[in-house]
């Protein structure tokens, strides 16, 4: 079908009727739907327009003009309509959201990022730290996933802030907080404000300044308190432990250190009490050595601490 200059300006102006032209024909409702790839995870729709049209001509008697242009705009509309637009699960409801911004930040080794968002929320990355930023209509989301970060969240009643991490969620209105996440536990630290904690079971606690929790994978421990005055600690360029167990002491350590430290698993759950600084690597390796009679053997851009023999 060949139409003419106004008619196509008229048609391509007229994307309400073409959207429902997708809904209302079945034939090019099914050659899209059999084209098209969901990936949930990512929220993105591929439509194969050309395949797309090979199926319409092929049940519309080989009227390929009139359908190319069809199957073309309605691929490009709907690509359009699920890149605007993200599915939601909240309370087992699916609503629909508009994306307004999505941006991933990341801090390389020894290295701290500060970020400011749109909103004027600002997060401070601690070393090898990852997160994922996305705001919506409805909502601020941000999800750790690597590392540890502060956050200073500007106050905003009508759109709460989620910190999502792999064993929990953190939501607040407006307030500071320091977020934790290592390889098998989350620890929330509140500076400023109220926060609330969702562990991986729904289990809610609600947080003051002062008050600290963890959360694993087998849900949250009961809060208990800091010392609000010693501030944040990897902010002021060292790590404080009491009674921590090495294991998880190195794998902070190894967030400022190109050179990986190793642990034989026989000196896990040794208990660390001791305050490292950050710019000195082979101070904490000889303090280390010196608490535990520890051995450090260095190969390339490894080195393996051992019991002495």
């Amino acid at each position: 079908m060949n139409k003419s200059d106004a008619d196509k300006k008229q048609f391509l102006q007229k994307e309400e009727h073409l959207l429902e032209a997708i809904l209302l024909d079945p034939a090019l409702q099914e050659a899209l739907e059999s084209e098209s790839i969901v990936d949930e995870k990512n929220n993105v729709v591929a439509l194969n327009a050309f395949t797309s049209e090979q199926k319409c001509r092929q049940v519309h008697g080989g009227k390929s003009s009139y359908w190319r242009t069809f199957s073309v705009a309605a691929s490009v509309m709907l690509m359009v309509v699920f890149g605007l637009t993200s599915l939601y699960k909240n309370d087992d409801q699916l609503i629909v959201q508009q994306t307004v911004n999505q941006q991933e930040y990341s801090s390389g080794i020894a290295q701290t990022k500060k970020v400011t968002l749109a909103d004027e929320s600002v997060i401070t990355l601690n070393a090898a730290s990852k997160i994922k930023v996305e705001y919506t209509d409805q909502q601020r989301n941000v999800t750790l996933l690597a590392g540890e970060a502060y956050f200073n969240v500007a106050k905003n009643a009508d759109k709460p802030f989620n910190v999502i991490t792999q064993n929990g969620r953190i939501t607040v209105l407006g307030t500071q907080f320091n977020v934790d996440q290592t390889r098998d536990s989350v620890a929330v630290n509140v500076y400023e404000g109220k926060v609330e904690v969702k562990d991986i079971n729904d289990m809610s606690q609600q947080l003051l300044a002062g008050d600290r929790v963890a959360f694993t994978s087998d849900g949250s421990e009961p809060k208990s308190q800091f010392n609000l005055k010693k501030g944040v600690d990897w902010q002021q360029g060292q790590l404080r432990f009491t009674n921590v167990k090495l294991v998880k002491v190195i794998e902070k350590l190894n967030r400022y250190t190109e050179q990986t430290l190793y642990l034989d698993p026989v000196l896990n759950h040794k208990l660390v009490t001791a305050t490292f600084k950050l710019d000195d690597m082979e101070g904490n390796i000889s303090l280390l050595r010196e608490l535990y009679q520890l051995d450090a053997l260095t190969t390339g851009k490894s080195r393996y601490l051992t019991p002495k023999i």
